[in-house]
């Protein structure tokens, strides 16, 4: 296996495993907060709808009690034989009559008398105690009734006299309880509930009503000073009823508001929480809570949003995570770095010592190095390359006259092409003969000792490489004139083209000004290396023949071309892209090959050249077309 993959697979499983167990972690604790945060929400949620209710329960059955119930008892048992064998018809006289007095503001004598009766006097008393317990104004009004429906004592607001007939009154006979919706006076921002209770006596016998309209103030109240308190803050807190109508929120809803379906659904089971997504699409945690066990089964609901994020913004165990993550990492590098030590460094040191020994001369190093990667791979590279420099110093001779043959066997070949190819021969033969008489001369050096190996051996690897460099050349020239270059075309932009091409000649030539502001953004479909050559020909060339003359190097544009102008003073003959004698243009006989070379490699990327002397000046023009991208 190669050593990159060994790297890339072992940093993989590190830090694989590093997602996982950070996903976990992450997600096992987000998870186990919401599910503490919602329990503990929900059973203290739990305690406080228990209270309010409670606080009803006691706001009604506590009437009794504190009115006396013996007395109650009393009164209810009287009233109920005086009017066992009461005529239908003079009850409803009565009850007219009552009626009548009360839409016109009047006071029957009967309404007096029940209101100073001994049983009314003691209801306002334990009314009163009531709302000084709770500072504010509780009942809008209170009434007991006997078993057949008549009054018998209230407080305040006088009440029906027979209430038989109400649709509460069977409600509560039968079940022990009426409790009315909520109610709210915008007016008076005031929320109230009728409620109504049965009265038996000790052995369970129906004897009575109680019937009132309890304000619930405090109960709004409460709910702001849940919301204040520290474990609540920064929540939002709404009651609603058993039928899921919003009775008050802290979020603006509207009383009387339905929740959705399936959110009444799920408060339609135990107190606990779940989970919505939010309108900003954050999503929400609502906890809802349900009274314990009350006398009123209200069925009321007391539900807390608070947003999931803030939820989880105070995740205790992100410094276990922090920790965990942090060891594992470091227990991962530690064996990671043992595992690049052997597999690299080790290697590496024997092959380091292995060319210092070869620096010094001594080709008889041997190295025992055998692994199935890069590492084994640059070992072998490395004895051949010691086995090759050993073999070059011993046959030095015979190598020069292998390259040789080698080159004229390639001129040889360029000769039977056509008849251009034949007339760039000369200066071939000529770079060719001059090489070869380097090499003789710096190995008559040698053998006169004039020089030391070291220096010849650099001299004519120097000369080799030039020739391999001419043997190319000559190569592309062939290849050029079959029509055989060959191009990896791509769409690159030209500024970054000629930036290459033209960089060393940019910082070097204190003569020759750039300008390529109008082709920032100009693309060309190209062999950047081609195209930034033959560009590179032209211009090397161009400053040659004008001989240190100020050059502008500039570029235009239009819809589809774009157009690099190289801009002289002085003038050149307009054939010298042909491939001309030197003696036409005063050009040298490589250089017209050269240009030639260039202009067949713009044609190939359906560009041109093209000069114009006009106005004294020289303007060398190379158009290549541009695409969008």
């Amino acid at each position: 296996m190669q050593i990159g993959k060994k790297i890339l697979l072992s940093f993989t499983v590190i830090i694989a495993s590093i997602v996982i167990m950070g996903y976990l972690i992450v997600t096992t604790t987000q998870d186990n907060l919401v599910d503490n945060i919602g329990q503990d929400y929900s059973q203290s949620l739990s305690d406080v709808v228990s209270e309010i209710v409670r606080g009803i329960d006691e706001k009604t059955y506590g009437l009794i009690e504190l009115s006396d119930k013996a007395l109650v008892y009393d009164v209810l048992d009287e009233s109920n034989s005086q009017f066992t064998n009461s005529n239908d018809s003079q009850i409803s006289e009565t009850n007219t009559a009552w009626n009548d007095a009360l839409d016109q503001n009047q006071t029957l004598p009967l309404m007096n008398e029940i209101q100073d009766d001994e049983l009314s006097e003691k209801l306002a008393f334990a009314s009163n105690r009531v709302e000084t317990k709770f500072s504010y104004p509780i009942y809008d009004q209170i009434g007991i009734f006997n078993q057949v429906g008549i009054l018998v004592a209230y407080d305040r607001t006088i009440p029906q006299y027979y209430v038989n007939d109400a649709e509460w009154w069977n409600t509560v006979v039968s079940t022990g309880y009426f409790v009315d919706e909520v109610s709210y006076d915008a007016d008076s921002e005031v929320y109230s509930q009728d409620i109504a209770i049965r009265i038996d006596d000790e052995t369970g016998e129906f004897l009575g009503v109680l019937k009132t309209t309890i304000k619930l103030q405090d109960l709004i109240g409460g709910i702001h000073d849940l919301q204040q308190t520290n474990k609540f803050l920064g929540t939002e807190i709404s009651l609603h009823d058993d039928k899921g109508q919003v009775i008050y929120s802290t979020i603006g809803s509207e009383f009387g508001e339905n929740t959705s379906l399936v959110e009444f659904l799920l408060m339609s089971e135990e107190s606990d929480y779940y989970i919505v997504d939010g309108v900003e699409g954050s999503d929400i945690l609502k906890v809802y809570a349900k009274p314990g066990s009350t006398a009123l089964p209200l069925g009321w609901n007391l539900v807390v949003e608070k947003n999931i994020d803030d939820v989880l913004s105070p995740v205790i165990v992100l410094t276990n995570i922090i920790l965990i993550v942090l060891v594992t990492t470091i227990m991962s590098a530690v064996i990671v770095g043992l595992y690049i030590k052997t597999s690299i460094s080790k290697p590496l040191i024997e092959l380091r010592d292995a060319s210092s020994q070869i620096a010094d001369g001594n080709f008889d190093v041997y190295f025992n190095i055998k692994t199935d990667d890069e590492i084994g791979d640059l070992a072998n590279k490395f004895e051949y390359m010691r086995d090759s420099i050993n073999f070059t110093n011993s046959n030095l001779t015979d190598l020069v006259k292998l390259r040789t043959d080698e080159l004229e066997r390639a001129l040889t070949k360029i000769e039977k092409n056509d008849s251009w190819t034949k007339s760039i021969m000369g200066f071939i033969s000529k770079q060719t003969n001059q090489s070869i008489g380097d090499i003789t001369e710096n190995v008559d050096l040698l053998k006169n000792n004039k020089l030391t190996k070291d220096e010849v051996l650099r001299a004519i690897d120097n000369t080799l490489s030039q020739l391999k460099l001419l043997t190319a050349t000559v190569s592309d020239i062939s290849n050029l004139e079959q029509g055989q270059l060959t191009y990896d075309m791509n769409d690159v932009k030209i500024n970054e083209i000629i930036n290459s091409s033209l960089k060393e000649i940019e910082q070097t030539s204190k003569n020759v000004t750039i300008n390529l502001e109008q082709s920032d953004e100009a693309y060309v479909f190209a062999d950047a290396h081609q195209l930034g050559r033959a560009i590179r020909y032209i211009v090397d060339i161009f400053m040659t023949y004008i001989d240190g003359d100020p050059l502008q190097i500039k570029t235009a544009a239009d819809e589809k071309n774009i157009v690099i102008q190289l801009v002289s003073d002085k003038k050149i003959d307009s054939d010298i892209f042909s491939p001309l004698d030197e003696s036409d243009t005063g050009i040298a006989q490589a250089d017209h090959i050269l240009l030639y070379m260039a202009k067949v490699i713009l044609k190939d990327h359906a560009g041109m050249t093209s000069i114009d002397d006009a106005d004294d000046t020289t303007t060398v023009s190379i158009s290549v077309p541009v695409v969008e991208v």
